[in-house]
């Protein structure tokens, strides 16, 4: 006879964002006035089901102006309008998720060459 063992699994929470692809809406050499979408994965890598917030704005740096950021939930199949405060989704389950497009929309200004990067939410650079 031995002493009853009891293991608890706790839930951990954790959740990444990685970039997923950037495209010019008309393909070809990004000009002035281009769109490009900046599409992000977020991914639940914790073990339990979770909601995020997505934000409604991206920071921007360089010569580009960002639009209205959407929400996909099928894979990038469909997307949907991300409200100017944001979103919380419904519950994601381990190892599930979402992506988030970010558009921009090349300035006049920009020049030859000019990097533009995107920022979504409170991740490094």
């Amino acid at each position: 006879t031995s002493n009853t063992v009891t293991v608890t699994v706790a839930e951990v929470a954790g959740v990444t964002a990685t970039p997923l692809a950037i495209s010019d809406l008309n393909g070809g050499t990004v000009l002035p006035n281009d769109v490009l979408n900046y599409d992000y994965r977020i991914t639940n890598v914790g073990n339990d089901p979770t909601r995020f917030f997505i934000p409604g704005t991206a920071t921007v740096t360089g010569p580009g102006t960002a639009g209205t950021l959407q929400i996909s939930t099928d894979g990038g199949t469909t997307f949907t309008n991300i409200p100017a405060a944001g979103l919380t989704t419904g519950s994601i389950a381990a190892g599930g998720s979402v992506i988030v497009r970010v558009p921009i929309t090349v300035t006049n200004l920009a020049t030859s060459g000019a990097p533009i990067a995107v920022r979504l939410g409170d991740t490094g650079p």
